[in-house]
């Protein structure tokens, strides 16, 4: 290096010399070109003094002229001048050539930490020296360090870049051939230049950086990755890990400068790069077998395409069959500033820097992270990855999932597997896991709305899914999809093959596994805004083909805060919205996604991000949609719930979307193309999805009143004030929330009031031959006494005929009465006219007798069933069991019921009403007692007599109910248990306990449903001051939803049973289920009748009578075969009294063999 201190100080001892008088000596080693020669000014000083000077000594005089002392004085300026630029040129190009003999040599700069023990120290290692890529450029640089004692290092390594390469030789060429002027610096900016240029890559026109033009942008990016399950020998070997790490620079085009390297103790390895473009650096767990890694780089490059490197370099399995495969963990995220150092820089057409920079890339907690595939199409670039997110998915599920283990995971590997995710432009667009909630709330809610959809378009949906909802629907004739981006649909079809299969619905004529093949798909690639412009504008041109109109248009294309021009257009150009509308029937829907959905405290969409999409609504109005209406999906796996649109031409179609979730249901099964094995083909949407798209939520009521103009019926509360003020606005979820809308009924029920025993009865006739006796606790007030004591038991009646025989047909004029104990203290007395027949067989007694309310069956002393009611009460215990299996089967293929087990039902009407279901192929019925058989067979004939017992689907079997099917291999769609209550001693207590209904669970189909009746359910209180509850509605619901995970309770009213009678519908499935039981609405009910009910040919009508029974003739069919059941009566079923509702929420009682409950 040269020293420019002492040449200095040669100069000035030079210049003193030359002004000295002409007595001082000049002394020779002042011009000495060494420094160690080198004569200071006082030395000179010395040697000229007089007391050192000899006499005898001749004397030189130097003369200088004016012109020689300014030529000595320009020299003294100039010559360090030169000499300052020249040396350390000199000294750079010398430090290189030492550089390149040292690293030729193999001798590297080390030292290790001083102040602890260290262990023995390891064998150094030939670390590898980092290269010049060919032809790239690199600044000569001076290599600073400091170098600190660390206790923690056994080894500490340091080494710089290869200076002996072509490339550097090149370098120095080109300066030593260059002027040492502004040429120089204009040579290295070209070289840079060119090599910059050769490495940016673009995206969508915009590089992570550039250094075209002379623009260096303050910005990078950095790529953290963290690698496990890897070799603990590799991940403690410096020379392994730095070949690495050069070998992953050198295939990344980067530029190595140097790196430090530590061995620390007692194992693991960091090491730090320096990059011409940035830095590098990792860290190694050895004993954990984990790396992390940093890289960060200022260059055009991306990193995400070296990912593959990364792992292949680093992720070096450890060896031995129990290893694992090294798992990585990566993000990459775009750092520093773009906007505003690049001139119209667009984040949204950047990839990296929207929802894959953000929320995929950027993250590094997804256990799975894949490019599947990255393209650039002629209009966007197009990704699809791969993820597993540790927040839904765990990833050791998902492995086991792969392994033929018997586990649960093996057998259902469609639930443990990664998603997959596909981006335009970077912006997610669909989801594997989303695929279905976010395509079939698109396309269902307005084509189910729709009376008949026949043609629809589909504007955008370039992947596939939604054509594939679309062609679900038997009614469509025709599917017209407009995409501009046809590899968009390419791409889908290798990568997202799920998007685009119809497999499920490919055995119906004209259909095809791939949909795109179907026979009424028609995809066309062109400008759909054009398309429709075209051909449906009002001032198109007449010599056009005309386009036949839709009945459903979907808009499944950009959001409307993309800030793309094309996007702006979609929502907001007059003359396309317009087409739009003029491209639908008068009774068509459009359906438009519209983004993500507000927020409460969002800004109104008008001032927003989303002003496209207030835009669009308001242009909708205008232009004459008779009503708009907008839901939103939560499940479609983006990044907020997600909002849809649905504008009606027609205000009477806008009806048609408040339908209740079983009417919808209806439709689904008749519309929807079931699959092969006759299930729906749709994965999430149904009735009850439906319901929850009907009304909108708060917030968009909230940012509707948060408009500039605030609409007036916002400043009113009821529903009264905001009717009076509501605005013409088609828009307007204020009014849907507050006004439309249907009330919510309630399943549960109560306990009875209890009651005091009294000695004496209070009889009151309600009508004639009928009267109601009850206990009298106290009189407070009485006039004229109607107190009596009357009491003609069942058990007289036993001994007043014999069997087979009929009484006397008038014996109510000699003053014989029936009378039936209802209630503790409440019994029901009626005249007796006719008794045909009394028998004790071995379970029960037994009468048929005819009273007020007609022929009658008695058992035990209770009414089983009369002539007058007992269509009411066995039409009330089977078609709705009956009719909800039709429904969770799908009513529209009618091959549900078909098997159904009727334990009880002695009189054979419960037969009766199943044998009506057309779908019925099978009916087993199990009866204890023959003698109720025989004696209903022979005197109620009505009840279905010998051409129930005797058809030609019915098995009928005497035996024990509970042993049947403890024993039966056979499993039935329906099960009914129409057996006497629950009394002690009585032959069916143990048909109530716990017990049984477990048993009734595991031969029932997967949707399979159970009823049975279960005893008093009306106002009348079954309490006395000392006895136990005695209803046992409520114990037998109780215990049914100990085994069901449905166990509905309604009621009838029966009159000849003296009050309501109660019965509980058990099954199991979707919670929502039980809902849209209680909610089926009347006219499905009535349109199930009409489809699938019919009478049982060959029994006898029952006698008419004044008090209007309906009488069923031979041959009816729908609702004229039945007496009493419809639609509405179906409804009124399931509406329980407030006081039962509360007596069954405050009863807990479980009915089991060791604790039964007994009625009265």
């Amino acid at each position: 290096m040269c020293r420019r201190p002492s040449l200095m100080r040669r100069i000035s001892a030079s210049i003193a010399v030359a002004v000295l008088p002409n007595k001082q000596h000049l002394s020779t080693s002042a011009s000495s070109s060494h420094p160690s020669s080198s004569t200071s000014a006082s030395d000179v000083n010395q040697n000229t003094s007089p007391s050192n000077s000899h006499p005898d000594e001749s004397y030189a005089k130097v003369s200088l002229s004016t012109t020689s002392l300014v030529g000595i004085f320009a020299i003294c300026v100039s010559l360090p001048f030169l000499i300052g630029y020249y040396c350390p040129l000199k000294v750079l190009h010398g430090l290189g050539a030492m550089s390149n003999v040292r690293h030729h040599q193999g001798t590297i700069l080390s030292g290790s930490g001083s102040g602890v023990v260290l262990p023995p120290e390891p064998k150094k290692e030939q670390l590898p020296i980092p290269t010049v890529e060919e032809g790239k450029y690199v600044p000569l640089t001076l290599y600073t360090s400091k170098m600190f004692p660390s206790a923690g290092s056994a080894t500490s390594n340091t080494v710089q870049i290869d200076r002996s390469s072509s490339a550097f030789q090149f370098q120095a060429k080109m300066i030593s051939d260059s002027n040492l002027s502004s040429n120089h610096v204009s040579n290295q900016q070209e070289l840079g230049d060119l090599s910059l240029d050769s490495e940016e890559e673009d995206t969508n026109g915009y590089s992570h950086n550039s250094d075209s033009d002379g623009l260096h942008l303050p910005a990078g990016q950095h790529l953290l990755v963290d690698i496990k399950h890897v070799d603990s020998t590799f991940l403690n070997s410096e020379q392994r890990l730095a070949t690495a790490m050069i070998e992953l620079i050198t295939a990344s085009k980067l530029t190595l400068l140097s790196y430090h390297c530590h061995s620390l103790v007692p194992i693991g390895v960091s090491c730090a790069g320096v990059l011409l473009e940035s830095h590098v650096a990792f860290h190694t767990w050895p004993a954990e077998g984990v790396i992390a890694m940093d890289l960060f780089t200022c260059g055009g490059g991306k990193l995400i395409p070296i990912l593959p490197l990364i792992k292949e370099l680093f992720g070096v399995r450890a060896e031995g069959e129990d290893s694992e495969e090294p798992a990585m963990l990566w993000s990459h995220k775009l750092r520093g500033f773009r906007k505003g150092f690049v001139p119209d820089y667009d984040s949204s057409r950047n990839p990296l820097d929207s929802d894959m920079g953000r929320y995929i890339t950027g993250r590094l907690d997804h256990d799975i992270k894949t490019s599947i595939v990255s393209a650039s199409t002629d209009f966007q670039t197009v990704d699809v990855y791969e993820l597993m997110d540790p927040t839904t998915r765990n990833a050791n599920d998902f492995h086991k999932s792969l392994q033929d283990d018997g586990s649960y995971e093996s057998f259902h590997p469609e639930y443990f597997g990664p998603n997959r995710v596909l981006l335009l432009d970077g912006v997610i667009q669909s989801t594997l896991y989303g695929d279905a909630p976010y395509h079939e709330s698109i396309v269902h809610p307005a084509m189910i709305t729709h009376p008949n959809p026949k043609r629809v378009a589909i504007i955008g949906g370039g992947e596939g899914a939604t054509l594939r909802e679309v062609l679900k629907h038997s009614t469509v004739e025709q599917v017209v999809m407009i995409e501009i981006d046809e590899d968009v649909v390419s791409l889908s079809k290798e990568y997202l093959p799920e998007w685009q299969d119809c497999s499920s619905i490919a055995h119906h004529k004209g259909r095809a596994a791939w949909c795109f093949n179907d026979t009424r798909a028609d995809a066309r690639f062109e400008d759909a805004m054009a398309y429709f412009i075209d051909n449906f504008a009002p001032n198109k041109d007449d010599n056009d083909d005309d386009e036949s109109p839709y009945d459903v248009v979907v808009m499944d294309c950009l959001d409307p805060n993309d800030s793309v021009e094309f996007a702006e257009l979609l929502y907001t150009s007059d003359s396309y919205i317009q087409s739009l509308h003029d491209a639908l029937t008068d009774d068509g829907i459009l359906v438009v996604q519209v983004g993500e959905s507000p927020k409460v405290n969002s800004p109104p969409d008008e001032t927003g991000a989303f002003a496209n999409r207030s835009e669009m609504m308001k242009k909708l109005d205008g232009i004459g949609f008779k009503s708009i209406h907008i839901y939103e999906e939560s499940h479609a796996g983006f990044l907020a719930p997600w909002s849809i649109i649905v504008a009606f031409k027609d205000v009477t179609t806008r009806e048609r979307w408040y339908r209740s979730s079983a009417e919808i249901e209806l439709d689904l099964s008749r519309r929807i193309l079931p699959t092969k094995g006759g299930k729906t083909s749709l994965r999430y949407f149904d009735g009850a999805t439906m319901q929850s798209y009907q009304v909108p939520g708060k917030h968009f009521e909230t940012l509707y009143c948060r408009q500039g103009e605030r609409p007036r019926e916002c400043n009113n509360k009821s529903h009264h004030e905001i009717n009076a003020t509501i605005s013409s606005s088609a828009y307007n979820p204020l009014l849907e929330r507050n006004v439309v809308h249907k009330p919510i009924q309630s399943v549960v029920a109560p306990e009875s009031a209890r009651n005091g025993k009294a000695p004496l009865r209070y009889t009151e006739g309600v009508a004639p031959g009928l009267s109601l006796t009850m206990d009298l606790n106290s009189i407070l007030l009485s006039a004229e006494s109607s107190i009596q004591s009357i009491q003609i038991s069942s058990s007289l009646i036993s001994k007043m005929a014999d069997n087979d025989e009929i009484i006397d047909k008038d014996l109510s004029k000699s003053g014989f009465k029936y009378v039936e104990d209802v209630a503790p203290g409440l019994k029901l007395e009626m005249d007796l006219k006719i008794i045909y027949h009394t028998s004790i067989s071995e379970f029960q007694e037994v009468q048929v007798i005819d009273s007020y309310f007609g022929k009658t069956l008695v058992t035990d002393g209770k009414t089983q069933s009369s002539e007058f009611d007992e269509s009411l009460y066995h039409e009330s215990l089977v078609h709705p069991a009956m009719l909800w299996n039709a429904y969770l089967n799908g009513v529209s293929q009618g091959t549900s019921p078909k098997s159904v087990f009727i334990g009880g039902g002695g009189e054979l009407a419960t037969a009766r009403e199943v044998l009506k279901h057309t779908s019925v192929e099978r009916v087993v019925m199990v009866d204890i007692d023959s003698v109720v058989v025989q004696a209903s067979k022979k005197y109620l004939p009505e009840w279905g007599g010998d051409a129930v017992l005797n058809h030609v689907k019915m098995e009928y079997i005497v035996g024990d109910i509970f042993e049947y099917l403890k024993e039966t291999q056979e499993q039935f769609d329906v099960i009914i248990i129409d057996v006497s209550d629950p009394i002690e001693a009585g032959p069916a207590t143990a048909l109530y306990t716990q017990e049984f209904y477990m048993q009734v669970r595991k031969v029932l189909k997967i949707h399979g449903v159970f009823i049975t009746q279960a005893g008093s359910a009306g106002f009348v209180p079954h309490l006395q001051a000392d006895s136990d509850e005695t209803a046992c509605f409520s114990p037998i619901r109780n215990t049914l939803a100990t085994v069901f995970d449905h166990a509905i309770p309604y009621t009838c009213p029966v009159a000849s049973f003296g009050e309501d009678w109660g019965f509980v519908i058990a099954f199991n499935g979707d919670k929502r289920k039980a809902r849209t039981l209680v909610d089926l609405p009347s006219e499905v009910i009535d349109q199930m009748i009409e489809e699938r009910i019919e009478a049982v040919p060959g029994v006898p009508e029952h006698r008419a009578r004044s008090v209007g029974v309906k009488q069923v003739l031979p041959g009816s069919k729908g609702s004229r075969a039945l007496v009493h059941y419809d639609g509405l009566v179906h409804r009124r079923l399931f509406l329980l009294s407030k006081p039962l509702r509360e007596m069954m929420r405050t009863d807990d009682r479980i009915m089991t063999i060791a604790n039964p409950i007994y009625m009265f």
